[in-house]
């Protein structure tokens, strides 16, 4: 309906928030303004495990995929690969969250200092707590800020990060030319990100083997976090309702990947999938975290699959994981 502007699945959707948190709390989020609504998005620190990150299998998985071995996480892999000689690095993150992913950075010691911002307060209070615990006050600078406010001087970092973020800021061209202006001459840029279709607009043949999967695995894995529902299909969301949601969430994804050769020097380029384990595990995820013998058959037959439709070309990875340069006619 209207290029999918709306669809039957978002008044389901729709209906099911309604039950949990009443009309008012509904109407308080439509009606915030585009800023505020993404600030609430992200105001959360304590994650249900819903999601397929939260399966320890598939964080091995995107171990041996970026690095080449399941213990090897990509930071210590870049560090070493890239980073290594010692000398002082500055490094800059983008929507770094709760800071996990820079305190990991902090760790290799690839990084003498690094400032990181975010537009959630809580998150951004959260970030600091974290620093405090793991000894990095001193190296680690977290600051609440809209990342299109910054104020930074060029050339100032070494490392720039985008793990998780790069997707949810548009315009996606404008983020990285303020990347390449704030790079140093030789600098680097990390992404980790989701690349797949912007708002989630899942393709048909996407959707018809992810729902020729869910109907593959016994109804007793399908119950969903947190209604109990058996989950029967994955679905393509309507434009609107992802707007009203989240306005950042995919807003511009699919330009991510074109931009980023158009704009730097692709040192090393890793698609690790992705394309149909997020629609399965979504809330669904809570069931394979501690693992059996069974779990750990459906999970394997699920990596089986995905890796094939790759290998054959019939899906693209809609996550990759990047180290490029800045280029030497930038400088």
């Amino acid at each position: 309906m209207f290029n999918n502007l709306v669809n039957l699945h978002d008044f389901v959707v729709l209906f099911e928030k309604l039950r949990e948190r009443g009309n008012a709390g509904v109407l308080r989020k439509v009606f915030r303004s585009e800023k505020n609504r993404i600030r609430h998005s992200w105001s959360h620190t304590n994650n249900v495990p819903a999601h397929w990150w939260d399966i320890p299998a598939v964080e091995k998985r995107w171990n041996v995929l970026i690095t080449g071995d399941s213990d090897t996480e990509p930071y210590a892999y870049v560090a070493e690969k890239f980073f290594a000689g010692g000398g002082e690095r500055n490094a800059l993150s983008l929507g770094c969250g709760g800071g996990g992913r820079e305190l990991k950075w902090l760790a290799t010691g690839s990084i003498s200092r690094l400032d990181a911002y975010d537009i959630s307060e809580e998150r951004i209070a959260h970030a600091r707590a974290a620093a405090e615990k793991a000894g990095c006050v001193g190296r680690a600078h977290f600051h609440v800020a809209d990342i299109f406010d910054l104020n930074i001087a060029p050339e100032s970092y070494d490392v720039v990060l985008l793990e998780s973020s790069l997707h949810h800021f548009k315009p996606v061209r404008r983020i990285l030319e303020s990347v390449n202006r704030w790079l140093k001459p030789g600098g680097n840029v990390v992404v980790n990100e989701f690349v797949g279709p912007s708002r989630f607009q899942w393709s048909d043949r996407q959707l018809e083997i992810v729902n020729g999967i869910l109907a593959m695995i016994p109804e007793q894995y399908r119950t969903t976090w947190p209604h109990g529902n058996i989950k029967q299909k994955a679905h393509r969301p309507g434009r609107l309702s992802m707007y009203l949601n989240d306005p950042s969430e995919a807003a511009e994804s699919a330009l991510i990947q074109p931009l980023l050769r158009e704009m730097f020097e692709i040192v090393e380029l890793k698609p690790y999938g992705g394309t149909l384990l997020p629609l399965v595990f979504r809330n669904i995820a809570h069931h394979f975290v501690e693992q059996d013998e069974e779990t750990i058959r459906i999970v394997k037959l699920i990596f089986d699959i995905e890796d094939e439709l790759l290998r054959r070309n019939e899906i693209e990875s809609d996550y990759i994981y990047a180290v490029c340069r800045k280029r030497q006619s930038q400088e």
